[in-house]
């Protein structure tokens, strides 16, 4: 059994739902700590095991991207005014031979953000996997 740990970084452009929740003048709205609660949705791979753990992302205030760390894989992206992102994929190495291909596609909402991983699997074997994120924000 494989298990797949990922960090992302996520742009926001305008994260309506989390306005004002930045805790000082340089503190984008979207930083903060996330509980994520992650489930395996579609897959072709097999047997994937995956494992929630906190989401931590950074945002600069005015900036439109953020930093999203969710193990040890690290995403960027642009955050669209009404608070979706899609991050650039990233390749990383799995299985000897193989290359899984990483991306995350989302949304703020008011007390977190939902978004969907998606992997592809090449190499040796080709498949794919979507994981599903549901992070609630931590504190206040």
């Amino acid at each position: 059994m494989q298990i797949l740990r990922m960090t992302v970084v996520l742009a926001i452009a305008g994260a309506t739902p989390l306005a004002g929740q930045g805790r000082d003048s340089k503190v984008g709205a979207a930083s903060g700590r996330y509980a994520t609660a992650v489930q395996l949705g579609e897959n072709s791979c097999g047997a994937v095991a995956v494992a929630s753990m906190p989401t931590v992302i950074t945002h600069r205030l005015g900036d439109t991207t953020i930093t999203l760390a969710h193990g040890p894989l690290t995403h960027h992206a642009v955050l669209k005014p009404n608070g979706t992102f899609l991050t650039r994929p990233i390749r990383v190495g799995a299985a000897p031979g193989e290359v899984s291909t990483v991306q995350v596609a989302g949304r703020f909402t008011a007390r977190g953000f939902l978004a969907s991983v998606s992997v592809d699997v090449t190499g040796p074997r080709k498949c794919s996997y979507i994981v599903e994120w549901t992070g609630t924000r931590e504190g206040s």
